[in-house]
């Protein structure tokens, strides 16, 4: 057994989004080697093809998925699973004691009720108005005179986004009221003040410890194409976003990996529009900088001292670009059928 295979084993659920492929990433930077296999519904997921070990796994909701996992974990020898899917989140803490229980697996995840929080926008708007926090003025799309009164006090553009929305997805910019009512008594989504910036957005990467102790977090200025961070600047000295995120995480009582994101108004204040309790999609690129919180987390989740400090980050600018891997053909087929696949082995040439 090579030292790679003897290290502790790490999962990565959901491995074909971006923010799973970024975990696989950020735990290949890390100072201890770590066995890590990936699992995904789909065989074409990318994810899968970056770890030591890869195989299918059922959907999230799918009934068997707790079962499946348990004796995955078990089988495998698996020590800790991580996830940055919000499907995948939520199976993990609601059946978390059945799993942990049927594998000695832990899983890195928050608690049930946490997650469903910070997944519902328009909850997580009150709770943040509620802490007397800066947050964009929110209503339902399905309060039709809450709705009247926000484009009222407010002048275009408004944003309407998916109230248990993940990420930028179905995010639109609207400047017409008339337009407003295709989404008119729709309660899945949200109409929100837009708040017009004088920089790009923040992000701030936090990590908390089961007792509820800050273990580090970071700041980062960023520009997105179409969801995606294409252009990125960790902000090393930083303290006022990094202290809002930090106080909107103690409000919430996080344990383990939250990003929280800004937009500095154009007075300076800084508007909190979204939280989540899991790692971001750049969490490679924190790691590549010198701030592995994916690391890091392992590392608390297994009971173990880590150290995370922002005074360790590069100060360069990362411009992220499309990268390409081949591997043999079979590849692809035999996860189909059911095996467990060793893509590293199997790769052919280097990422391009």
């Amino acid at each position: 057994m090579s030292c790679a295979e003897s290290a502790d084993r790490v999962l990565v659920l959901a491995a074909g989004d971006l923010v799973g492929q970024g975990i696989i990433q950020a735990l290949r930077c890390a100072q201890r080697t770590y066995w890590i296999e990936a699992a995904c519904i789909t065989a074409e997921s990318p994810g899968l093809y970056l770890a030591d070990a890869a195989y299918l796994s059922p959907p999230a909701k799918d009934p068997d998925f707790p079962a499946w996992l348990a004796e995955t974990c078990a089988r495998r020898r698996v020590a800790v699973v991580l996830a940055g899917q919000e499907d995948v989140l939520e199976a993990l803490a609601l059946h978390g004691q059945q799993i942990e229980r049927g594998s000695g697996v832990v899983l890195g995840v928050d608690e049930y009720s946490r997650l469903g929080l910070a997944r519902d926008k328009l909850r997580m708007h009150g709770a943040l108005k509620r802490g007397g926090l800066p947050t964009p003025d929110t209503v339902s799309c399905d309060d039709a005179p809450g709705v009247d009164a926000l484009i009222g006090r407010y002048e275009p553009p408004w944003v309407v986004k998916p109230r248990f929305g993940s990420g930028s997805s179905r995010v639109t910019l609207t400047s017409s009221p008339d337009e407003l009512s295709r989404w008119g008594g729709d309660g899945a989504f949200i109409l929100q003040q837009f708040v017009a910036a004088d920089r790009p957005e923040l992000t701030v990467a936090c990590l908390y410890s089961r007792s509820k102790r800050l273990m580090g977090a970071v700041a980062m200025e960023r520009r997105l194409v179409s969801g995606t961070t294409v252009w990125a600047r960790l902000l090393r000295y930083d303290q006022v976003a990094s202290s809002r995120a930090s106080r909107i995480c103690e409000l919430l009582g996080v344990t383990g990996p939250c990003n929280v994101q800004f937009r500095p108004a154009l007075d300076g204040t800084l508007y909190c529009h979204d939280v989540n309790l899991r790692f971001s999609s750049t969490v490679a690129l924190r790691a590549q900088a010198g701030f592995n919180d994916a690391a890091a987390a392992v590392e608390m989740w297994l009971g173990r001292d880590a150290q995370l400090s922002s005074n360790a980050v590069r100060e360069d600018v990362a411009v992220r670009s499309l990268t390409t891997q081949w591997h043999e053909a079979g590849l692809t087929g035999e996860l189909r059928a059911g095996a467990t696949i060793n893509p590293l082995r199997a790769r052919k040439g280097p990422l391009v």
